[in-house]
């Protein structure tokens, strides 16, 4: 605690934005891209075809994201973020 309140006293705000401590392990966990690509196709796919089922649930699509080893692993609060931010409804209903 003392190197971020040396640190903050040192260089303000800007200093102290970035802290690796605060990431998790490993740092942050980015997606280039590709990747993002990749999860929405993924995602607008029709599930029937890939996991026999007829609609995604966040955790399906997670499990399927991991074994075909497009991502190493993703939480499902980041997944949902991810997925509402690009306006992609992991759920298709008829009606």
């Amino acid at each position: 605690m003392r190197k971020i309140i040396h640190r903050f006293n040192a260089g303000g705000v800007g200093a102290i934005e970035w802290y690796p401590y605060w990431q998790g392990r490993g740092g942050p966990r980015k997606f280039f891209a590709d990747v993002v690509e990749q999860i929405a196709e993924v995602a607008l796919s029709s599930p029937k075809s890939l996991i026999g089922m007829n609609q995604w649930s966040l955790s399906k699509l997670r499990e399927y994201l991991v074994s075909q080893k497009i991502i190493p692993q993703v939480s499902l609060p980041w997944l949902r973020t991810l997925l509402l931010r690009y306006g992609i409804r992991w759920r298709h209903t008829k009606t």
